[in-house]
């Protein structure tokens, strides 16, 4: 067997990372995310992920490829014929990506887990469909603490999906520039006054930018979190599937008013 290559577009996990060998894909998991992956494994969501075309399959191998002394075990993918990049897809692309981020999130709860990572560049699309690849990206759920990925949704999907469809202009590109998302603060300074009738602008942008400037002024507060209050925030943040981007014939743009 021919020597494991780290993939260059594998960013620096902890608990594993992507490499290649004879042509084939696989990933590594590390011991330290031993006892995630297994709960995962066990919860069932492995399997109703993949059976609903929504998670990247793989088949588990016992052989140490890379010869780490952090190896836990070695994950086969399957290969998708395509690979994209968020700044290149559409609005709708973002918009579906993000929904099953949101999805995924929901149903992982309901099994005591949560995604620790909400950033699209765990997504892929395959015969048109976005589907998740990264499969070291859930963790044990703790309903006292809040969705610890949530900034990162909001400034890798909501914010880019808001700008475009409030301004009527591509900014989904921007992501190639901002590859961690567009911050909040220049998305409240870019949105103009009628989106603030939006109430999730109103809580997701503006209101988190008045929870930043407080937290560095003063001293943070704990906030008591519930499973109830976390899948209410998963279900607001689904009704970005309400809002649109669409250009028309003359080369304008039609807004469905929120």
């Amino acid at each position: 067997m021919n020597k494991a290559v780290p993939h260059p577009a594998s960013f620096k996990d902890p608990a594993g990372f992507i490499f290649e060998s004879d042509g084939n894909l696989y990933r590594q998991v590390n011991i330290s995310y031993k006892k995630e992956y297994d709960a995962f494994m066990s919860s069932g969501l492995y399997k109703l992920f993949t059976e609903q075309g929504s998670l990247v399959a793989h088949s588990e191998i016992s052989e140490n490829l890379t010869q780490t002394t952090e190896w836990y075990t070695t994950l086969k993918l399957e290969r998708l014929p395509f690979i994209s990049y968020p700044y290149e897809w559409s609005f709708d692309q973002l918009k579906d990506a993000a929904l099953l981020t949101l999805s995924m999130a929901k149903k992982s709860i309901e099994k005591g887990m949560i995604l620790k990572d909400a950033t699209p560049f765990n997504i892929q699309f395959k015969d048109g469909k976005p589907i998740f690849i990264d499969t070291l990206s859930w963790e044990m759920y703790d309903e006292k603490q809040p969705w610890v990925a949530y900034r990162q949704f909001c400034e890798c999907f909501l914010y880019p999906l808001y700008l475009e469809h409030y301004i009527k202009a591509d900014f989904i590109p921007l992501l190639s520039h901002y590859i961690n998302g567009i911050p909040g603060d220049i998305t409240a300074k870019l949105l103009p006054w009628k989106s603030r009738w939006n109430l999730g602008v109103r809580l997701h942008v503006l209101l988190q930018q008045n929870v930043k400037k407080q937290a560095s002024t003063s001293a943070p507060r704990k906030i008591e979190f519930s499973k109830t209050k976390m899948l209410n925030l998963l279900q607001h943040l689904e009704s970005i599937n309400t809002i649109t981007s669409i250009r028309l014939y003359n080369n304008k743009y039609l807004e469905r008013l929120l």
